[in-house]
């Protein structure tokens, strides 16, 4: 998935969505361990279209999450700060220290949790405990009524 103009003119963010409006929809038990990071669109894709619809959704303790990868909303967030430093050791030093900053807001130790859905950051020795336990508390699937579309294309 990508985004951006020249994407976008082709449809793929169309066609990608189709992927979330099928997760939507599933009526199987959902879980997401998160083992390490999420960020932006490919995260959702593959929590089934978000953090929300599943049983649960949680995270070991590295987990980290953002819109992007931490650097690139770093130099993108900071590009106009960064350019007016002349000091290429000071750049690098200010760049690093704003980069330091992400990770610590991202951390799911920290908050990052509250603020990306995600209902608890575990151990991982924890995680087929939890496995086992929402397929034993998951709800039974409602069958498909008459006329109700299983599939509905974008």
């Amino acid at each position: 998935m990508m985004v951006g103009p020249e994407v976008e003119k082709s449809g793929l963010v169309r066609h990608c969505s189709r992927l979330f409006v099928t997760e939507a929809n599933l009526e199987t038990p959902r879980f997401s361990v998160i083992l390490r990071k999420g960020y932006a669109l490919g995260s959702l894709a593959v929590m089934t279209g978000s953090s929300r619809a599943p049983v649960f959704t949680v995270t070991w303790p590295d987990g980290e999450f953002g819109g992007m990868n931490l650097e690139s909303s770093v130099l993108l967030g900071a590009r106009e700060t960064l350019k007016k430093i002349e000091d290429i050791a000071e750049r690098a030093a200010t760049y690093q220290k704003l980069v330091n900053a992400a990770y610590e807001r991202s951390g799911a130790i920290h908050h990052a949790t509250s603020l990306f859905g995600i209902d608890g950051v575990i151990d991982p020795v924890e995680t087929r405990r939890w496995i086992v336990d929402g397929l034993r508390s998951a709800p039974e699937s409602e069958p498909l009524r008459g006329g109700r579309r299983s599939f509905l294309d974008t």
